[in-house]
């Protein structure tokens, strides 16, 4: 296999997204030195990225607004998040790490495995990942304005105000992996508003004329730093011999040090689902949530202290 930019973002994309992950820290790890090694490639093919800072301990963004900052936010956002015009994914994506709880000590602490039934101390730390879902989104962005994302994949980028989506669309050309077969189509459209700082995907892959595997994550960034978060999945199961799901809706604020994380699996297991809006304009809409899924357990944090709590 030729060594391109294109084959070694496609290989750190699958080893992110087919990986069963067992512990949080893991996961993130992982996930850094992927976006890493990308970022390392944009430098020597000119892209001039910078790499993210692959320490654990979480530090203020980049794109964040600071005192000092005398650049002012792009037309139409908020001034929460200071979007780069040409890394808007990126941007928003930087902003939602830096405030990740997933390895502060309460949230550690509370799902801590050893303290508590391992399956359930399992599916919540696997949970926590679900939040910052939205890290992977840059990897669908129009790389150098080519028309193509870093992975080779042709892209459709349009903006219209403050709205702007991604379209990609790719077929299978071999076997990768159990969920994967040749010829399935994959198909997914993002979208971000910079104005309400808002970010939906949508992630389907379609063998024949049926869904096999579908996601649906939706992230919002608040004025006060409260970060809202829903994502649904339904698909194989990473050896491929069952269909699993996962529903999940998070609120936290790390400088308030407040967190909420329910996490369970789907009511009714349908692979082409129309998932629940589970989020308002401010909180979580658990009766909505409650409707569609049933709960494992929920984690909760507050002033420093964190704990599960079973249905």
């Amino acid at each position: 296999m030729e060594f391109t930019p294109g084959n070694i973002a496609l290989q750190a994309m699958t080893g992110i997204v087919s990986i069963s992950l067992k512990r949080n820290q893991i996961m993130r790890k992982l996930i850094h030195l992927a976006l890493i090694s990308i970022f390392a490639v944009s430098l020597f093919t000119g892209c001039g990225a910078k790499a993210k800072p692959a320490e654990d301990t979480p530090v203020p963004p980049p794109v964040s607004k600071s005192a000092d900052d005398k650049k002012a936010p792009a037309p139409g956002t908020s001034g929460l998040i200071q979007y780069d015009p040409d890394g808007l994914l990126k941007s928003f994506s930087d902003y939602i790490a830096a405030q990740d709880m997933s390895e502060t000590d309460a949230v550690k602490s509370a799902v801590d495995i050893g303290k508590g039934n391992f399956m359930v101390m399992m599916n919540l730390s696997s949970a926590l990942l679900d939040a910052n879902h939205c890290v992977i989104t840059p990897l669908y962005d129009d790389f150098m304005n080519t028309g193509k994302t870093l992975g080779g994949d042709p892209v459709r980028k349009q903006t219209r105000g403050d709205e702007t989506t991604w379209d990609i669309e790719s077929i299978a050309k071999a076997d990768a992996r159990p969920d994967i077969k040749k010829g399935d189509v994959s198909k997914v459209h993002i979208s971000l508003n910079i104005k309400t700082n808002i970010l939906m995907t949508e992630e389907v892959t379609i063998r024949g004329t049926g869904v096999i595997n579908k996601k649906i994550n939706k992230v919002a960034a608040l004025p006060d730093g409260t970060v809202l978060s829903e994502y649904y999945a339904a698909g194989p199961s990473a050896k491929g011999d069952k269909t699993v799901s996962t529903a999940s809706v998070f609120k936290y604020n790390r400088t308030a040090g407040e967190l909420e994380c329910i996490s369970g699996s789907f009511k009714t297991l349908t692979l082409d689902f129309s998932p629940p809006s589970s989020l308002t304009a401010g909180d979580i809409d658990r009766n909505a949530y409650l409707a569609f899924a049933d709960p494992v357990g929920t984690v909760k944090v507050s002033d420093g202290t964190g704990k599960v709590i079973l249905p």
